[in-house]
């Protein structure tokens, strides 16, 4: 088949590096189209001038500047609703994972379950046919054999594979990432030479606009609850508070941090019975990551 044929779909948030990655792929003669989900479902109390993220009123402006990204490129360009599920398999899993004391990772489930799961699924059914799919995400893919592995992006800063390390091989035989080999400021530079609008917009690292995770929990969800570490083998309590909902970038510089709720440093629960019961398993699997 030749690359001309080729047809790819381009999942389009609305920022520099999706816009670059459909740039480039027709820039190598694909047959490009830009697909958007539409997750957000006019949940009330977020500010529409809060810093935009995956899930919030901001999204109206993402979807937007999508489209003139696809506009300028002369690119089809469709949304995709995936509002249910995004309810479903995201803000409940992040609220259920939350109200057990564990630590979610929405992005790792948005990835496997949304963006190369039900988007795809859901474009086919819009009778959007395409051979590969394609996103903004700083990682590689390389061929071993019969095996395709998912690697870390040239820009190791931005490197996105702890949020795909869930993708099946079947999944990555299917997929480009056409920015990982670049740096993110040789992606704006490719941006402004194209003359995409998307070229200075700032990026977001957050899957609610604001970042206020508070707000999807009613007040009498919030338990009272420790935050403990790891020192000498034994707990150690540095904070101690009636709200579980704390600032993400607290104590981010230790090796070992637990939130404990519902569950004593005092009971007879073991460090390692207490590190299985909040989920912290290190390693990645499933995916190899080189």
């Amino acid at each position: 088949m030749k690359k001309g044929k080729v047809r790819v779909a381009v999942g389009l948030s609305g920022g520099v590096d999706s816009s670059v990655a459909a740039a480039l792929l027709r820039e190598q003669n694909y047959a490009v189209c830009g697909i958007t989900m539409e997750i957000y479902d006019g949940f009330d109390g977020l500010d529409p001038s809060a810093k935009h993220a995956c899930y919030g009123p901001g999204e109206k402006e993402d979807v937007e500047s999508a489209a003139a990204c696809c506009e300028k490129l002369g690119i089809p360009f469709q949304t995709i609703d995936l509002r249910q599920e995004y309810k479903n398999y995201v803000i409940d899993y992040f609220r259920n994972e939350y109200l057990e004391g564990k630590t979610p990772n929405p992005c790792v489930v948005c990835n496997q379950k949304l963006k190369f799961g039900f988007l795809l699924d859901k474009a086919k059914d819009a009778g959007i046919d395409f051979d590969y799919f394609a996103t903004g995400h700083y990682a590689r893919i390389a061929k071993s054999g019969t095996r395709f592995l998912l690697k870390r992006a040239a820009d190791r800063s931005k490197d996105q594979t702890y949020f795909l390390y869930g993708l099946a091989r079947k999944q990555l035989a299917h997929t480009l990432f056409p920015v990982g080999q670049f740096t993110k400021a040789q992606v704006r530079d490719m941006a402004r030479s194209l003359g995409l609008q998307t070229a200075e917009r700032e990026e977001s690292q957050d899957f609610i606009d604001g970042g206020n995770y508070a707000i999807l929990f009613a007040d009498d969800e919030i338990n009272p609850g420790e935050i403990v570490r790891l020192s000498n083998n034994n707990f150690e309590t540095i904070y101690s508070s009636s709200k579980s909902m704390l600032d993400k970038t607290t104590f981010c510089s230790f090796e070992y941090i637990y939130f404990m709720r519902n569950l004593s440093v005092h009971d007879n629960n073991s460090i390692s019975d207490i590190r299985y019961h909040f989920g912290y398993q290190l390693g990645l699997k499933e995916t190899e990551i080189n």
